[in-house]
């Protein structure tokens, strides 16, 4: 309702007394002009409101002006009104009021030939009837004559202004504000009159006037035609579409055509309803192209929230929406909530509760009056949905005769509440003619033309516009230029037709000619209708979005600061494309887009600060055992433990343990950390440092196994072979090759992204919980063949160290190399399937990751490495001891019993032990030449059982020696060989049970070395005596036990056998195989 301005009603008596002192006004001057022109015989000959002939087949639009220019010209000095051709054809048309004529179902009343002074002259007049709304006033009295008027409506008053210089333009033709290129030699034989009547904005009220203004003479009684003596031509108006259309309804029923020049509601497209009206502005349904389009695609929202009144208007504007939006934003969601016309206190707290539970957060409202927009805002910000910088509200065209001139004190409600609003309207002021019309219009603002609008429009002289400076300079409201359009266009339509035929016009040929009307430039731009629903093309008009700022201002009366709110034009629509202008200010006092929903309450899931500090402190405990292991490797060396593991795969082993561990590092990145590409290359690098340490790691181990079982297989055959690290090293290469290949084509083509994973959404599918992962999908094309190559090695490690289960080395390499591959797997297999049941959780995620991949580095490195370690520890140690015993020479230094410190073969026992204990010292210090010696190719279950044998063995020898000394000593009173071979004996079984034969892993045992050495370095002759000595005493006593003794004697370990003697001749003369000079394998006699 505030489109329409506001002022105060007169009476029904004072507009009747206006009425009838026009009447008698006007009689008194027909009468005293009838009686001039009897005595002068020349009508008007000297009046500057003559009434010029107009011929049909010579006048045109465009020289109307011409040829009344001698009549008309004084209406354009300072003493007469600018719109002076209105009162002239209006009196005019009263004078000739009896000699009128019009047509059954003709809507021109036509001067008859003959009728005025001049031959052969016909003249038809053309009654416009503007229903506009003027004033308000109190709901309950509005069907009543007589009530209080409590506001008044601009548009009523700047429209019926541009109307009347319409009217004015028709009549004279001066038609300079339109391109009428193809209408100049068009006639227009007719001369335009126009009434204004108010709707109040009240259907009823409005839809009560259209009948009695339609209403046929002969239906009326004396009353009504004292009030309306005569006929609308065509109906003009009605402001709003919810007022418009029950007056179209009456006007099309009876044959008159209505056009408007603001009614939108794309309801008045049905002509089943409507058949006659017509509007020079876009409906609805071509408005809401535009605003979907700018709602969408200018600030990208996805929902909207429309508030508006439950009428016909606003309900088919809403629906206008929706089908725009189905066309161009399918996604847009739009909340649809009404409220009540009458807009009482309860339906607009519901309305506002409504809204806020809905969480949306940009409204359109489609408003009807001021009170309403004043209600709902105020409301919005007691509700906390407007004013607070997170909720934007934009209008309808409806918002504008609200917000213009209202002035509100600063940080109140409704200041808050419309700060940064915008308002989406059909543009009728930025069109190339605009500041033309612009400027003709503010030329009526004079007293004169003001006297002459206060006899024609209602309560003008009461309203608040009437001598107002302000007024149409300039003009405010784009609906006037419509109005104007709509009345310069039934004009021409009504000239085009009459003279068509033959001055008839019928309701249904002026409706036809106005939707065909050939299409021109005029104020708004180019008009055009479209024929099948009488509305304006959309593509043919503006359309723009008006931007509320603040301008603050003092109030002198009061003191306080006052802010008004002043339009901006911020963007264009026209051929289908919005234009900016200039940025929106929205209502958070930025130009940046507006959310339309509040931002989610997300609970991200980040990595937790305490399992970072674990998982760092395990790396950092690894690091320092890799580099601290290879600072170990680098300084022993020359030690021939480290010489015998080729210490380049020692250092590649570490290397490959640090690259792998490193991945943990860059396990670390999330968005708390760093940025989504900054989490992205963190994945990437995971998965090159994982692919590139793992395969480093395992090709090496490989490496190593597939060493030492290649030089056994060559040792057993008795034959050389020198294994170089170029070699060991060609699979490393190959695998590592290919997995730099594959890495870099994924890096290039489908790199690792990370990507944020929403575990729950809100009602509005906004993320709630969320946390980031690694996205391997799209790199599983190349990760596949990575763990393929990684799998591969592993499994050749593996059948490597099955194969060396056999062997039993000094340090024991294969089988630790066996026992970290085993160990790597189990955890790979078991560790794999919790890594992606966790990979929802960001903590454990990165908990089992960097656990797998520390639990695999360290267990290699401390099988790799510990024992080795150990084994040169121990060396040394046994190496200070022997350098001890050799240094003093006293046989104390070792531990020795009496019987065998006073046995003679118990002393040269232990001659002997010192001498091989020597003699293996001086190995370990000056063999560093010398490789890793394979002890033995049986399992450790078979030399376990050996083992045991063994012992069995020694233990009934001893026996049997003992019985077999008692048995000498009871006959010959003992013989001195035989005890010393029992104390001999004995000492190497006590010898046995103080260092076993077996310990943990194949390592060298003193009494191996011992008894070898005793072999080895005994005089034979010696030996032979003591032979001969054993056997002759055998044969003296029990031969039979003699000779079991003898082969039990031949079965103990370190007697030589002819087969391993023979075997040993047939392998080289040293019976060593040679890797190379700082590895060397070597086979002992028992081999």
């Amino acid at each position: 309702s505030n489109i329409l301005g506001s002022s105060e009603e007169k009476t029904t008596s004072s507009l009747h007394i206006q009425d009838r002192c026009k009447t008698f006004r006007s009689l008194a001057l027909w009468i005293a002009d009838f009686i001039k022109a009897l005595l002068t015989k020349e009508l008007y000959s000297n009046d500057s409101y003559h009434c010029f002939p107009v011929k049909r087949a010579t006048v045109t639009a465009s020289t109307m002006s011409q040829e009344s220019g001698s009549e008309l010209n004084n209406n354009k000095n300072s003493t007469s009104p600018l719109l002076g051709s209105l009162e002239t054809f209006e009196e005019l048309r009263e004078r000739y009021e009896n000699d009128i004529v019009r047509d059954e179902g003709s809507l021109l009343d036509v001067v008859p030939e003959g009728t005025l002074p001049t031959d052969n002259t016909t003249m038809g007049f053309f009654h416009f009837v503007a229903l506009l709304p003027f004033t308000i006033g109190d709901p309950q009295s509005e069907m009543e004559e007589e009530r209080t008027v409590t506001s008044f409506f601009p548009l009523g008053y700047e429209a019926a202004v541009g109307i009347a210089l319409a009217v004015q333009h028709l009549n004279t033709g001066e038609l300079s504000l339109l391109h009428l290129s193809s209408l100049d030699q068009q006639p227009c034989p007719i001369r335009f009159t126009v009434e204004f009547v108010d709707t109040r904005l009240s259907a009823g009220y409005a839809l009560n006037q259209a009948v009695r203004i339609s209403e046929p003479l002969q239906e009326r009684n004396e009353e009504q035609q004292e009030l309306q003596r005569q006929l609308p031509s065509a109906f003009l108006g009605a402001g709003l579409s919810a007022v418009t259309a029950p007056t179209s309804l009456v006007s099309g029923l009876r044959g008159y055509p209505q056009l408007s020049g603001s009614a939108t509601s794309a309801e008045l497209d049905d002509k089943v309803k409507y058949p006659k009206f017509a509007r020079t502005i876009p409906s609805d349904a071509g408005n809401a192209n535009s605003i979907i389009t700018y709602l969408t695609q200018k600030l990208g929202l996805k929902r909207l929230a429309v508030i508006n009144v439950n009428d016909s208007f606003g309900n088919n504007y809403v629906h206008g929406l929706r089908e725009a939006a189905l066309i161009h934003a399918p996604e847009l969601d739009i909340l649809q909530i009404t409220i009540e016309s009458e807009s009482t206190d309860e339906s607009v707290k519901q309305t506002i509760k409504t809204l806020k539970d809905s969480q949306y957060q940009f409204v359109f409202a489609v408003l009807i009056n001021d009170n309403m927009h004043k209600k709902v805002m105020t409301e919005a910000v007691r509700m906390d949905v407007a004013g607070n910088g997170r909720h934007n509200w934009v209008f309808a065209d409806s918002f504008s005769t609200f917000i213009d001139g209202l002035r509100v004190e600063k940080g109140s409600p409704l200041h808050r509440a419309l700060r940064g609003t915008g308002m989406f309207q059909a543009s009728g002021m930025v069109g190339s003619r605009f500041k033309q019309f612009s400027a003709e219009m503010k030329l009526l603002n004079n007293p004169d033309d003001f006297s002459l609008l206060a006899r024609m429009v209602p309560y003008f002289e009461e309203s608040p516009y009437f001598n107002a400076e302000s007024f149409l300079n300039p003009v405010k409201l784009s609906y006037t230029s419509f109005f104007y359009e709509a009345t310069i266009l039934t004009g021409l339509a009504a000239c085009k037709a009459a003279g068509e035929n033959n001055m008839t016009l019928s309701g249904d040929d002026l409706y036809e000619s106005m939707t065909t009307y050939p299409a021109f430039e005029s104020i708004t731009g180019k008009l055009e209708l479209d024929p099948s629903t009488g509305s304006r093309v959309p593509a043919s008009a503006f359309y723009e979005v008006s931007n509320y700022l603040e301008e603050e201002e003092l109030d002198p009366r009061t003191g306080k600061i006052m802010v008004r709110f002043r339009p901006a034009i911020t963007d264009l629509y026209h051929d289908g494309e919005w234009q900016e202008l200039t940025p929106f200010v929205f209502s958070s006092g930025k130009t940046d887009t507006p959310r339309d929903i509040p931002l989610p309450n997300t609970e991200q899931h980040f990595i937790n600060t305490g399992i970072r500090i674990i998982t760092l402190v395990l790396l950092a405990i690894a690091l320092i055992m890799a580099m601290g292991f290879a600072g170990w490797v680098r300084k022993n060396r020359d030690s021939r433990v480290v010489k015998a593991s080729q210490p380049f795969f020692l250092y590649l082993i570490c290397f490959g343990c640090v690259i792998l561990l490193c991945s943990v590092i860059t396990m670390q990145f999330d968005t708390q950390n760093a940025s989504i590409h900054g989490c992205s290359i963190a994945c990437t690098a995971t998965v090159w440092l994982v692919s590139i340490g793992i395969t480093i790691i395992f090709a090496a181990l490989y490496a190593k196994t597939y060493r030492i079982n290649k030089i056994m297989r060559n040792a057993s055959q008795c034959k050389k072979i020198k294994m170089t690290i170029r070699n060991t090293l060609k699979p490393v290469v190959v695998m590592l090759s290919l997995t730099f290949i594959l890495l870099i084509l994924m890096t290039a083509l489908d790199p690792v992204k990370y990507r944020i994973h929403i575990e729950q959404i809100d009602k509005f599918g906004q993320p709630i919980e969320t946390y980031g992962h690694c996205d391997w999908l799209n790199s599983m094309p190349y990760l596949i063949p990575i763990a393929g190559i990684n799998f591969v090695i592993l499994i050749l490690a593996l059948v490597e160290a099955w194969k060396a289960r056999h062997l039993a080395t000094e340090f024991a390499e294969s089988q630790y190399i066996a026992k970290a591959l085993v160990i790597s797997s189990v955890v790979l297999f078991v560790g794999a399937p919790v890594l992606v049941i966790s990979s929802d959780n960001p903590d454990a995620t990165l908990f089992v990751a960097s656990g797998i991949v520390v639990v695999v580095s360290c267990s290699i490195l401390c099988l790799l490495f510990i024992p080795k370690i150990m084994f040169d520890r121990e060396r040394k140690q046994k190496m200070s001891r022997r350098n001890i015993v050799r240094i003093s020479g006293l046989a104390s230094t070792i531990p020795m019993t009496q019987s065998q410190f006073t046995d003679p073969r118990s002393q040269m026992y232990t001659n002997a032990s010192l001498t091989t204990s020597s003699s293996i010292s001086e190995d370990d210090d000056s063999s560093s030449e010398l490789g890793e010696r394979i002890l033995t190719t049986k399992t450790q279950h078979e030399l376990v059982h050996e083992n045991e044998v063994l012992k069995r063995k020694i233990k009934r020898l001893q026996v049997m020696l003992e019985k077999q000394n008692t048995d000498h000593q009871e006959q010959n009173g003992g013989s001195t060989a035989v005890q010393t071979s029992d104390k001999r004996a004995r000492v190497s079984f006590d010898d046995m049970e103080r260092q076993p034969f077996i310990k943990e892993g194949p390592t060298p045992v003193d009494l191996e070395m011992a008894r070898e050495s005793d072999i080895e370095n005994a005089d034979p002759e010696a030996t032979n005596e003591k032979t001969d000595e054993i056997t002759t005493d055998e044969k003296g006593g029990n031969g039979i036990a003699g000779r079991e003794e003898a082969e039990r004697l031949d079965s103990l370990p370190g007697k030589e056998d002819p087969a391993v003697a023979k075997e040993q001749a047939d392998c080289d003369e040293d019976g060593t195989a040679t890797e190379s000079s700082d590895l060397q394998f070597h086979l002992p006699n028992s081999i």
